[in-house]
């Protein structure tokens, strides 16, 4: 995570101290006068989290070196928006016969910048398949891996009779992969692969999570190799991608709600 420099305006600031007391980290502190100031282990303590910059009504805080971001246009989508956001999130199996917009898809990436990360790390990294010719050399790669491990996979025998039951015939690969470390990179790219799944249906594509192609790459170096991260890095999951073919009128039943309260 780049070190970001936080600067205030005190020609604006009102005193009102909000930016101090919503810094998780406790690195901002009050001078003599009221105002917010960095404290003694600011450099140290400081994640760039940008809590005490959105909070701020007058914008007297900022981040000297990144580009300032809108306002916010208008009140949260409403509770059945929401509801139906979540409702409308399919697992997508089939795909119309076209290649994803580049620009469509990194919008929605870009939306999801502001997804959570461990420490404000923002480890997370995009690899982008946007070759359904390029999706279906890794699905023969993953089929010769389940040969060569004898495995009795029904998809093996589906891939026989020309059924794709491994990559879906899908359009797109999109992998999320981070740097090796202990501050949770797979949690942060999961969590980020979770928010790419549910909003992608805004952008009018459809996904679905690629577990047969994270087994596989954990126990082949031919499908790693193929995929080709930088050193030190590793995939912690990925989502097949397209233009789903088929649109869904309502909502499936779901379980009741199982929760306990203490």
């Amino acid at each position: 995570m780049a070190k970001h420099v936080l600067a205030f305006d005190l020609d604006k600031c009102k005193g009102h101290g909000e930016c101090v007391a919503i810094c998780g980290s406790g690195v901002l502190e009050k001078d003599e006068r009221g105002f917010p100031r960095k404290a003694a282990n600011h450099e140290a303590g400081c994640i760039a989290c940008g809590q005490c910059v959105a909070i701020c009504a007058e914008k007297a805080v900022s981040f000297a070196d990144l580009p300032a971001e809108p306002d916010f246009a208008g009140e949260m989508i409403s509770e059945q928006q929401l509801r139906e956001l979540y409702q409308r999130r399919r697992s997508v199996r089939n795909w119309e016969e076209r290649q994803v917009d580049q620009a469509t898809l990194e919008r929605l990436l870009d939306a999801v910048r502001w997804s959570p990360t461990g420490l404000n790390r923002q480890g997370v990294k995009w690899l982008v398949i946007n070759s359904k010719a390029e999706v279906r050399k890794l699905a023969e790669l993953m089929i010769a891996h389940f040969r060569r491990a004898g495995s009795g996979f029904p998809t093996v025998a589906a891939w026989d009779k020309g059924i794709d039951r491994i990559m879906r015939d899908a359009p797109a690969l999109l992998i999320a992969y981070g740097a090796e470390g202990p501050i949770s990179p797979m949690v942060d790219c999961q969590i980020a692969l979770t928010h790419v799944d549910i909003a992608a249906g805004v952008f009018g594509l459809g996904t679905c999570w690629a577990g047969y192609f994270m087994m596989v790459a954990e126990a082949s170096e031919a499908v790693r190799n193929a995929i080709g991260l930088p050193v030190g890095h590793k995939m912690f999951g990925a989502l097949m991608m397209g233009y789903p073919k088929y649109r869904e009128r309502r909502a499936p039943g779901r379980e009741p709600l199982a929760v306990t309260w203490r």
